[in-house]
This record gives C-alpha cells, sequence and structure tokens, in this order.
C-alpha cells in the first residue's frame, strides 16, 4: 500500500510520534513510505531523529511547499509562515492523490477533504494524546482511522463522538520504539538541589503561562532552594497571539524576564529536541505542568508531580486533564512553596500505584507501539471507511 507521512505543523515533536510507524511500515514489504515534510525545521528535525534509519529503509524524506503563484504571493502578503500550512493541500493535490493512505498528527489535513475532495486516499489520524482532541471533535470525526494512544482516548472517540471501535487501533507511544538517545543532560547531575521541570504546553486554553508561568519563573529565580528547567511546548512562543476557542479570545504570551534568563537556578531550554526525545523528563525530580505529552513521559517512572490550573478550568469535565489525577492542583502562586515541601511524602503516600494505573490508560503499555501501528494500517486496507458525519454518510 503507498502510504506517505505529512508534517504540517509547527510542532516539530509531532515527528518522534509517527516517524516510528513510518520505519515499522518500511519493514513489511511493499512500497516504502514517504515523509512529506513543509517546513526546513521539520526536515531537520526528521533526519536528527532517524535519518540514518531512514535512508537504510529506503524511506524518502520530501519538502512540500505552496506551489501556484497567487498561493506565493499570498504567503509573502501573510509574513507568516504558518499561513503557507493550508495552502499546501490545494497546491500539491496531485501528490495526495497519489497516495492510498495519508498519515498525519494534526486535523488541519482534513481540508484535503472538505475544500479539496480527495476521496479516494485514507486519512489517518496518529494522535499523540488526548489533550487536543475534544478542541477538533468534528475534524475528528473525518479520518477514516486514528491511532490512539491508550484506552483512555479509545473510550471518549466511542462514547463521546460515535466513532466505530472498529476504526480505532490502540497503539501506545511509537516513540518508545526509538533508540534511546545519549544523554545530553550532564548538567543536572552536578546540583544535589532537587531538580524540576516546568513545561507549560501552548494551548492557549490550558497553558498555565497565561495565568501564572512569568511570575513562576521570576518565584524560583529569587531562590535557591530548586533548580528549575523551564522547556516549555516550543510552539507557545512561535506566534505572537494563540486563539483560544472557549473562551473565544486571543492571547498574548509574555515574556520571559531579564531576571530569570540571569539566574543560575533556571535552565531554559526553548528548542524542544530534549523535551521531545524525553531526556529533561528523565532528569527531574518533580513536574510542574498543565497538559501535554510531557506528562505521560514523566509518568513512566512516577515522581511527584504538581499540575497548575491558575484558570481553575474544571478538570473533571475536560477529558485532556485527566491526568491531574496523577498529583496535586494548585491554582495559585503563594501555592508553590507548601506543595513543593509536602510532594515528596504525598507522592509516597501510595501515589506511585495510582500514577501507573493511570498511565496504562493513557498510553497503552503494550510492547512494539510502532509495529502494531503499522499492522493497523495495513489490516485496514487502502479503501476510504464509510463515515457518519453531521452532513450526512460520507462513501469512500
Amino acid at each position: 500500500m503507498r502510504t506517505a507521512f505529512l508534517f504540517n505543523d509547527d510542532q516539530a515533536h509531532q515527528l518522534a510520534h509517527a516517524l516510528p510507524v513510518a520505519l515499522a511500515l518500511a519493514e513489511g514489504g511493499g512500497p516504502p513510505p514517504v515523509i512529506a515534510v513543509t517546513t526546513a525545521a521539520l526536515a531537520h528535525e526528521a533526519e536528527r531523529l532517524a535519518g540514518a534509519a531512514l535512508a537504510r529503509a529506503g524511506i524518502r524524506l520530501v519538502r512540500l511547499a505552496p506551489r501556484r503563484p497567487h498561493s506565493a504571493l499570498g504567503l509573502r502578503l501573510a509574513r507568516d509562515a504558518s499561513a503557507a500550512r493550508p495552502l499546501i493541500y490545494g497546491d500539491n493535490l496531485d501528490f495526495f492523490a497519489s497516495f492510498e493512505a495519508l498519515v498525519v498528527p494534526e486535523c488541519l489535513s482534513t481540508l484535503l477533504r472538505t475544500r479539496h475532495g480527495l476521496s479516494g486516499t485514507r486519512l489517518i489520524l496518529c494522535a499523540a494524546g488526548l489533550e487536543d482532541l475534544p478542541d477538533l471533535a468534528q475534524h475528528v470525526l473525518l479520518f477514516d482511522q486514528i491511532l490512539a494512544p491508550g484506552a483512555a482516548a479509545r473510550d471518549w472517540l466511542v462514547e463521546r463522538l460515535g466513532v466505530a471501535p472498529a476504526r480505532i487501533a490502540v497503539i501506545g507511544d511509537p516513540r518508545r520504539d526509538l533508540a534511546p538517545p545519549a544523554p545530553t543532560l550532564p548538567w543536572a547531575a552536578e546540583d544535589p538541589r532537587p531538580l524540576l521541570l516546568y513545561s507549560p504546553s501552548a494551548c492557549a486554553r490550558r497553558s498555565s503561562w497565561y495565568g501564572i508561568g512569568p511570575d513562576l519563573l521570576d518565584w524560583f529565580a529569587a531562590r535557591a532552594t530548586h533548580r528549575l528547567i523551564f522547556a516549555p511546548d516550543p510552539a507557545l512562543f512561535a506566534k505572537p497571539f494563540a486563539p483560544s476557542a472557549t473562551p473565544l479570545r486571543l492571547c498574548r504570551p509574555a515574556a520571559i524576564s531579564d531576571a530569570a534568563w540571569r539566574s543560575p537556578a533556571l535552565h531554559i531550554d526553548l528548542e524542544g529536541a530534549a523535551l521531545s526525545d524525553g531526556s529533561l523528563a528523565r532528569a527531574a525530580h518533580v513536574l510542574l505542568g498543565d497538559s501535554g505529552p510531557v506528562i505521560t513521559d514523566f509518568l513512566a517512572n512516577p515522581r511527584p508531580c504538581l499540575f497548575l490550573n491558575p484558570r481553575r478550568l474544571d478538570a473533571a469535565s475536560e477529558p485532556g486533564l485527566r491526568a491531574w489525577q496523577a498529583g496535586r492542583v494548585i491554582e495559585r502562586l503563594d501555592q508553590i512553596g507548601p506543595a513543593l515541601a509536602a510532594a515528596e511524602t504525598r507522592h509516597r503516600l501510595g501515589q506511585p500505584r495510582r500514577q501507573r494505573a493511570l498511565l496504562a490508560e493513557l498510553v497503552d503499555p503494550q510492547p512494539q507501539p510502532a509495529r502494531r501501528a503499522a499492522a493497523a494500517i495495513r489490516s485496514a486496507g487502502a479503501r476510504p471507511a464509510r463515515i457518519r458525519t453531521a452532513t450526512g454518510l460520507r462513501a469512500g
């Protein structure tokens, strides 16, 4: 089956979730898949993560770009690289139509169906987690197949969206099949003080950066009791504004203060490589977070977690915040000190067992997740599914 993997997103960490699946597909014989990226940064990250393995497997890495004259003109006028994302589809429709299956880690690619009428290619969503699915429910329904990380995502898709179980494959986290990276954090062991990881997400609704983040960095910068790694989702500062659908608004991420940049107690990493490969999650003793795959990375080795909720979201009604059951939730900056002081004791009182059980729901623990994903793609075949949506039945 002719298969392509498309990465048309500014979140490079998505590559680590899907590249192992492409490699596993190549092992099964038949035409090797093609990896399509849309930016130089994505191409670089693909080479960094698996360049040699892709070459050995005969997998081509291609760069797509807007090709029509009016698309190029519109992109220049927009002065924003993200404006190119929707243009990729129509300008490269012949490329996408040449494949029987297209695997993507995001939902914008459903424009191939809704705007460009691509009907002969299966659309497969390789979902990194449950965090973003509720926000994109109507788009998720347009996929022929969904590769879900765990039972929690599968159950939500079936019970809340009515997705047929046959269209969902629970695969785990394919990043586990990447070769473990060499140690990259020698500085992490040079200081006996507790090492904390603060990794806010880029989601304007759930990210703690918009309510408490800058003050939190300044709080740690003014103290010598802990060391703090600040490693946000790289998309947090990628654009001047981030949209929030509920409530509808534009959020501007505040800048990091000079005091935080200068503080020897802080290690600031805005690049994202050590975040996406799990190096930072392995090194830290305590996690400060809100949502995103860094939480499941951290829970792989149970340790104390503090979840920041300055906007007082109702975690019980938000599927993407299910991971908050793994630790204590705090809403104000003045709760940080007492929460840290009690974190280790609170963690020892049964928290590791709860964290392991929760992780098994969020990320299926069975081995070889990439090969399981590849097997699910092959077994589904090349014919697009018949999908019932709000506008009726779409037949492949």
